[in-house]
């Protein structure tokens, strides 16, 4: 679902501005009704409020569906934490057919139209412009980040506050008599409850799942994966049996390199463990090539100082260094692209020593 909530505050400007204009074109009826029976122009409104928010609701239904079916046919596992998320966008959908619904109260034709759609784009953008609390913020591209899940106290939140919004909106749209002055006046109590809302200090918007990359293979070492990427260990465990036994023929002592690798959950590693990393050859395909296998034996995810604003130069530059030799043994670099890296040697064998200190030094996470 990474394109859609990549798009989602354009299905949202859109959604608010259908509304208006429905809610715009509505108000005859609305006047029409109110002269029979003037307690319910809710009857003309929640037709309008119904189509307007069919279409995005379908989207965020469809996409939820498919996305469950492709994850459980691919021995993925669904995970409920997201129901929170799908809530939260769900409530900004709902916010913005609200606010456009309002304004067409008020409002007529092109102005309704506009003023919904510059509303929400308030609404939406300021909070982060000044540094605040967006109860709109996505999880990033929208994508599931292995071994995290969303945090549900978080979106539920901002769900929480854009419902109320959204209550006091379609409240004031439904109402028999809809002037100026009182349409202000229920403008205003949403605002003050969206702001609110972006009191609250955000929080990380994804926290630890508890869950363990456990589906694993291999024999001279390991590489563990979690549930749906079974298919990737195909690509990992070869690729690193092969560079573990080109660095041995090098001369390389291999017991200075992990024996056992897990997929890159985003936590500090368990002492000398590698991590492997999959990469996206084309949408929904994953890869496992020389560059990842390389990272994989020379990144020490084991040492604290990886987590630091700034990790340690030296400790850097033994990575560099592992990490180049590695690509050198598997061809991902010829000897003039590894010497242009300023590694005069003539050959890999030439460079053992060095490597060796370098992963003596990252296995103890100390520097030179």
């Amino acid at each position: 679902m990474a394109h859609l909530f990549q798009t989602l505050p354009t299905v949202l400007m859109v959604t608010a501005f259908v509304a208006a204009v429905l809610s715009a074109r509505a108000r005859g009826g609305v006047a029409s009704w109110m002269s029979r029976a003037p307690e319910s122009p809710a009857r003309v409104l929640l037709p309008m409020v119904g189509a307007a928010l069919a279409w995005p609701v379908a989207i965020l239904v469809l996409a939820t569906a498919v996305t469950a079916y492709v994850t459980v046919t691919h021995q993925g596992m669904v995970d409920w934490g997201y129901a929170a998320m799908l809530g939260a966008h769900l409530s900004a959908v709902i916010l913005a057919v609200a606010l456009g619904a309002f304004v067409g109260r008020l409002l007529s034709g092109v102005p309704a139209a506009i003023g919904a759609v510059g509303l929400l784009a308030a609404v939406m953008f300021l909070p982060d412009l000044m540094g605040w609390r967006s109860l709109f913020e996505l999880i990033g591209s929208g994508h599931a980040v292995p071994g995290l899940t969303p945090a549900s106290g978080e979106h539920l939140w901002n769900a929480g506050w854009l419902l109320l919004a959204s209550v006091v909106l379609l409240w004031g749209a439904a109402r028999p008599v809809l002037d100026v002055r009182f349409g202000v006046g229920v403008l205003a109590a949403s605002l003050v409850l969206l702001g609110i809302g972006t009191a609250k200090d955000s929080g990380e918007l994804l926290v630890a799942s508890g869950v363990e990359p456990d589906h694993c293979m291999g024999d001279s070492l390991t590489v563990c994966v979690y549930a749906g990427y079974d298919s990737q260990l195909d690509l990992a465990v070869p690729r690193l049996e092969e560079l573990h036994e080109r660095a041995r023929e090098a001369g390389l002592d291999t017991r200075l390199l992990p024996t056992s690798y897990s997929q890159d959950d985003h936590i500090r590693n368990a002492d000398r463990e590698g991590t492997v990393t999959f990469g996206p050859t084309a949408p929904g395909k994953l890869d496992f090539d020389m560059d990842n296998a390389a990272v994989a034996v020379s990144t020490p995810l084991w040492c604290k100082a990886m987590y630091q604003d700034e990790p340690p130069v030296a400790l850097l530059e033994d990575m560099s260094l592992v990490r180049d030799w590695s690509l050198l043994l598997l061809g991902g670099l010829t000897m003039d692209e590894y010497a242009e890296r300023n590694r005069p040697v003539t050959n890999a064998a030439a460079e053992v020593p060095a490597v060796m200190q370098a992963l003596q030094r990252m296995n103890s996470c100390v520097t030179h």
